[in-house]
């Protein structure tokens, strides 16, 4: 044989199998793909204006903290849009005992406005160090200890208000635990949907997204907003954009003249 078809024949290596595709593994006591999905859609408020996009979401989470809450009424009621306030039950019972009747009224001014008021915890426990919460997250509360939670927020809410307001939606501090099953389970039992998480922070982005993608939007678009001080701008300016992108009206075309 010629040596230089012998180096060439010990060159050939058998032909490698086919990598398989990667499994997806769900750890014990964690949501699949198809209850994960359901984490990031939501139902549309009523009564949006026609030129908000039909499956962008604005949410907001944390307080009541009524000095940066009313400059966000404000923006809001302007442009007449609707949102989701993720509240905490513990900052609720605070501003109570400050100012009973203010807490009321602003509450149920937002409800009156046609916003809705969701859960977000009573404590806020987010991490280890918050006080009141003995060291846990919702990464390690039982469902049981999470139905708790979920009914002091509603006793709390309720003898604020003085009316009977069903609370349907709830999000966890900081999205913790949002795919554990003890999570899900806890908020089933107490009759609201999963949590909730987000696609966005407007805040946080570096480069603003362009409005006129909000309007192209073929699937639920979750925006996270927080009460801070600078909320009301950044969502004023965000729906002034938003508003000005919104894509021309189709006229249908004229019928073309029947031929006799």
């Amino acid at each position: 044989m010629n040596p230089l078809e012998k180096s060439k024949s010990h060159d050939k290596s058998p032909d490698k199998a086919p990598k398989k595709p990667r499994k997806h593994i769900r750890k014990a006591g964690q949501l699949d793909r198809n209850e994960m999905s359901e984490l990031f859609k939501m139902a549309q408020l009523g009564n949006q204006p026609e030129w908000f996009p039909e499956h962008l979401h604005i949410t907001i989470d944390d307080g009541p903290y009524p000095h940066h809450l009313k400059k966000i009424l404000q923006v809001l009621d302007r442009h007449n849009v609707k949102a989701t306030f993720f509240l905490i039950g513990s900052m609720i019972e605070s501003q109570y005992r400050k100012d009973p009747k203010g807490t009321r009224k602003l509450l149920l001014k937002l409800l009156n406005k046609g916003h809705e008021i969701g859960y977000h915890s009573y404590n806020h426990c987010h991490n280890q160090r918050v006080k009141n919460c003995g060291g846990k997250t919702f990464e390690s509360l039982s469902a049981k200890d999470i139905e708790y939670d979920i009914e002091k927020f509603k006793e709390t809410l309720e003898k604020v208000l003085e009316i009977c307001y069903i609370v349907k939606i709830g999000r966890t501090p900081g999205g913790k635990g949002r795919t554990r099953r003890a999570v899900s389970d806890a908020f089933r039992n107490q009759n609201l949907e999963v949590h909730k998480h987000w696609h966005d922070e407007p805040a946080r982005r570096e480069r603003p997204r362009d409005p006129k993608k909000y309007h192209e939007l073929k699937k639920d678009h979750i925006l996270l907003f927080h009460q801070k001080k600078e909320t009301a701008k950044e969502l004023n300016d965000l729906l002034h954009k938003i508003r000005r992108n919104e894509p021309p009206p189709t006229t249908p075309s004229p019928n073309p003249p029947s031929s006799q």
